[in-house]
């Protein structure tokens, strides 16, 4: 991008000016310190007068794009080829409003999918994990394959979750579930092997997969309704006994409303899409984003607002990034997506002659990859089936 700009005889100021950020956002762009965000592509390769696939394969933004592994995710494709591709997976993603069930290849060839809503009051967790062996059934049929092929079948469910025993202790999006053995009903419904883990989880996996990011050190905080954390040490998932660690409760500032988890100034009470849309509402808004309009126009209340929950916003990842050190951070989720560029822009600062303490992250939005959530069962630990004849 130094050599497009200054061929151009543009300075960072002139090219800040043409994308409507500040210049200092190109400075750090340029020393890799941060990378533009994927709406950004248009407007950069307009200002320079080159294509978006040109920037990307100048690897301008490349972290930015998933870095697929060959012949991996290439959609829907005849499974005639399906031993070069790795054995079979099920996949399956749980969520508060819908499920998403897959069939892939251990390579992340995804050969189908089918998906239905999450119906919490009309039928029980039972009937739902009939419904799911249903639709993993009519999967491999498209498929030509056989259940009984499977290597296996991955479940990433929103939690809590008890993992060591495979089930849902979650009464908060799934209620009525509590309690539920899932992964020992799917596995003597299926007679697979089957694991079970949260979803925060299965997402950071399905990134780590799609990005090639194996070797480094990962931390992705998922902004919804919610906080989600998860982290990878470059080795393996971080955990911590038989539930998901809830780093998104960290304590992010001495105010503020008390949490469901019992403490007031909790990083998902005061950050989260929903915490940040009720402190717009308290300021006088609709939402978070008239009040980030109204602060751009430099209205009193919004700009104090605004710098408030921004600064809530650093202390909660200061202090994740303080423990963890992550090479990677990866903000994802609604609103971590509808707001990339802000929250990048007030955290990518503190990258800044702070290797003691946060160490240098390279901060990058959610992959746009379909079927990201799926594909993190290919990261899983999946024992190989005998083949006849194999004696090993």
């Amino acid at each position: 991008m130094i050599a497009l700009r200054t061929a151009l005889g543009l300075t960072q100021g002139e090219l800040a000016d043409r994308l409507h950020v500040v210049r200092q956002t190109i400075s750090k762009w340029e020393k890799g310190l941060s990378v533009p965000d994927a709406a950004l592509l248009p407007r950069l390769a307009e200002a320079l007068h080159t294509t978006v696939a040109t920037l990307l394969g100048d690897r301008v933004v490349s972290d930015n794009s998933p870095a697929i592994l060959p012949g991996s995710l290439s959609g829907r494709e005849n499974p005639a080829g399906r031993e070069e591709n790795g054995s079979l997976l099920g996949a399956v993603d749980i969520g508060g409003t819908k499920i998403q069930v897959g069939l892939l290849t251990e390579t992340g060839r995804v050969l189908g999918e089918e998906s239905f809503p999450t119906d919490v009051t009309g039928r029980s967790g039972r009937e739902t994990v009939q419904e799911i062996v249903k639709s993993l059934d009519a999967l491999c049929t498209q498929a030509g394959v056989t259940r009984e092929s499977l290597l296996g079948i991955g479940i990433f469910c929103a939690g809590p979750l008890d993992t060591q025993r495979g089930t849902v202790e979650n009464p908060y999006t799934l209620p009525g579930w509590e309690g539920l053995p899932l992964a020992g009903l799917l596995a003597e419904a299926t007679g697979l092997p089957v694991k079970l883990d949260n979803d925060a989880n299965g997402a950071l996996l399905g990134e780590v997969f799609t990005r090639g990011l194996g070797r480094k050190r990962v931390l992705m905080v998922t902004l919804g309704t919610g906080i989600g954390v998860a982290y990878w040490n470059g080795e393996d998932l971080y955990r911590s006994g038989r539930y998901h660690p809830e780093m998104g409760h960290v304590i992010a500032a001495s105010r503020g409303p008390r949490c469901y988890c019992g403490k007031v100034g909790c990083f998902e009470s005061l950050c989260s899409g929903s915490a940040c849309n009720d402190r717009a509402k308290a300021a006088g808004y609709p939402g978070f984003g008239e009040m980030l309009a109204a602060a751009r126009l430099s209205e009193p209340a919004a700009k104090e607002a605004l710098n408030e929950t921004l600064q809530d916003f650093q202390n909660g990842i200061w202090t994740l990034r303080v423990i963890f050190k992550p090479e990677v951070l990866i903000l994802a989720g609604g609103f971590g997506k509808a707001y990339f560029p802000l929250l990048q822009e007030a955290i990518s600062g503190e990258n800044e002659n702070q290797e003691d303490f946060t160490g240098f992250s390279q901060i990058l939005p959610e992959s746009d990859v379909p079927n990201a959530a799926l594909l993190g069962v290919c990261m899983l630990p999946w024992k190989k089936k005998k083949r006849k004849g194999n004696t090993q």
